[in-house]
C-alpha cells in the first residue's frame, strides 16, 4: 500500500504584510533589467553620488538629486525639439517622486510582495519577496535607450512567481495600469497575489490552501478520503473555535463525515495556473 504524504507548507503573514506595485520605467524600459537583476528600483539618476548610507540622507539633498534629474532631461527634451513640460527647481512632481523613493528604499519591509507588470497582455508579470531590511539597498547598472547606462538604487527580491497579464482578473489589471511608480494595492486584491506567490498562506484570519497529487490515477476512493480529512479538520477547527470540543464525534474518521453548515466551512476552489521565472 502506497504512503501518504501531506505537506503543511502554508506561510503565516504578519497582519501588516504590505504588496506593492512598481512600475519598471516609463514604458516598461527597465523590466528586463529589473528581472535579470532580481532588484527593484525608480527611474531616478544620480542617487549613487550622495554620500553616506541612505538612512541618512538628508530630504533636501535627495529632492535636488530629483530635480536635477528631471531638469536635465527636461533639458535634453527641448534640445530635440519637443515642447516644454518643465521648469527649474524643485516641483510638486519631484516632492511627489521623494515620497515614492522613500516608501521603496525604507518604508516597505523585508517579506513584502512587489508586484512589476509588464508591457502588454502576454509577457509575464512578477512577482517577488523583499529580500532585506528597510534602507538595505543596492546599485545596479542598467540601459536606458539611446540615453546611455545609469546607476540606480534599489531593493533586492527573490522572484516568487509570474504569470501572463492576461490570466489575472480584470480588477487587478486595471490596478496594473494605473501609472503611479509605486502604490499599495488594496486588501481586495491581495488573495489573488498571495495565492500565485504562496498558493498556502494565512493572513488575517483567511486560510488558503491548494492540494496536489503525484498519482498516476487519482480515483473517486483518494477524492473521499481527501474530503473526509479536509472535512474532520474543518469540524475540529469550528468546534474549538465555538467552545463546544465536548461535542466532537469519538473518532477522526466520524469528524470526517460529520455534516457543517455552508457558511461555517471551509471555501474550496480551483487553483489558477502558476507560472514561474
Amino acid at each position: 500500500m502506497s504512503k501518504i504524504v501531506v505537506e503543511l507548507d502554508a506561510y503565516v503573514l504578519p497582519d501588516d504584510h504590505a504588496i506593492f506595485k512598481i512600475s519598471p520605467g516609463k514604458t516598461y524600459r527597465f523590466y528586463q533589467e529589473v528581472r535579470r537583476t532580481n532588484v527593484v528600483f525608480l527611474d531616478i539618476r544620480g542617487l549613487d553620488n550622495l554620500a553616506g548610507d541612505p538612512v541618512n540622507w538628508a530630504d533636501d539633498d535627495v529632492l535636488k538629486t530629483i530635480a536635477d534629474d528631471r531638469w536635465e532631461r527636461e533639458v535634453i527634451s527641448r534640445e530635440r525639439g519637443n515642447e516644454p513640460k518643465g521648469s527649474e527647481g524643485v516641483t510638486k512632481t519631484d516632492k511627489t517622486r521623494l515620497g515614492f523613493l522613500k516608501a521603496l528604499l525604507g518604508e516597505a519591509k523585508k517579506g513584502d510582495l512587489v508586484v512589476v507588470p509588464a508591457d502588454g497582455y502576454t509577457k509575464d508579470v512578477l512577482i517577488g519577496e523583499l529580500l532585506d531590511e528597510p534602507w538595505h539597498t543596492v546599485s545596479v547598472d542598467a540601459e536606458d535607450g539611446e540615453e546611455g547606462t545609469f546607476t540606480y538604487v534599489g531593493r533586492r527580491v527573490r522572484w516568487r512567481a509570474a504569470q501572463p497579464k492576461r490570466l489575472f482578473s480584470s480588477q487587478l489589471i486595471d490596478a496594473l495600469h494605473v501609472q503611479t511608480a509605486m502604490f499599495q494595492l488594496g486588501r481586495s486584491l491581495s488573495e489573488e497575489i498571495y495565492r500565485l506567490a504562496y498558493r498556502n498562506f494565512v493572513h488575517k484570519n483567511n486560510y488558503v490552501s491548494e492540494f496536489y497529487t503525484s498519482k498516476v490515477h487519482f480515483t473517486s476512493e483518494d477524492s473521499a478520503v481527501l474530503s473526509a480529512w479536509l472535512n474532520g479538520f474543518e469540524v475540529l477547527r469550528n468546534r474549538i473555535e465555538s467552545n463546544n470540543s465536548g461535542s466532537l464525534p469519538g473518532s477522526f474518521a466520524q469528524m470526517g463525515l460529520a455534516k457543517m453548515p455552508d457558511n461555517a466551512a471551509a471555501d474550496l476552489r480551483a487553483p489558477r495556473k502558476i507560472g514561474l521565472p
